[in-house]
């Protein structure tokens, strides 16, 4: 690994720590439209090749897009689970992601023909298999082909320590795909 990657890496790290300790409410961060979040996301899909990151903040006629992916191999492992575009919504709220967040995000995806998104929150989502957010996952993929997948505090943090981001989308899809919570 290069002096570079090593220094982002490290500068990623203590975004994630900040964010981490910001949840547990230890420090108070003005208001940041997910912006520290948008700088591990898209550090952490520049680093996949054939992921062609294309915008931040696109607006749309009807939303915003906070990252947008394009990949560009119907042959990537991606491509399988996103379709051509690939949509990440960061949020680093004080409260976890709830349903209509998330019904929003979908809204979103189905707005632009895509197969599937990433969510990455600081506090994960509301709910169990059967309510709130993580029910409105499980009908996204049910009633409408799309998969939205998860990825909090811990996730990001697992990823910058050398756990295969690849390996944990998928294994992340395969928990929407096989109706794992």
């Amino acid at each position: 690994m290069g002096q570079i990657q090593i220094y982002c890496v490290r500068k990623l790290k203590y975004i994630i720590h900040k964010l981490a300790k910001s949840k547990k409410g230890t420090i108070k961060t003005e208001k940041s439209d997910g912006i520290a979040l948008e700088k591990i996301a898209k550090y952490l899909f520049c680093c996949i090749e054939g992921c062609q990151f294309m915008e931040n903040r696109k607006i749309t006629d009807s939303s915003e897009l906070d990252l947008v992916y394009r990949i560009l191999d119907p042959k990537h492992p991606l491509y399988n689970i996103f379709g051509q575009y690939l949509i990440i919504e960061c949020k680093d709220w004080d409260v976890k992601v709830n349903s209509a967040t998330v019904r929003s995000f979908l809204i979103n995806l189905i707005s632009i023909n895509a197969r599937g998104g990433i969510i990455f929150t600081v506090n994960g989502i509301t709910g169990s298999a059967l309510k709130d957010a993580q029910l409105e996952i499980k009908k996204a993929y049910h009633r409408h082909g799309i998969a939205i997948l998860i990825f909090d505090i811990n996730d990001m943090d697992k990823i910058l320590n050398n756990q295969n981001l690849l390996i944990s989308l998928y294994k992340k899809y395969e928990n929407v795909l096989f109706d794992v919570t």
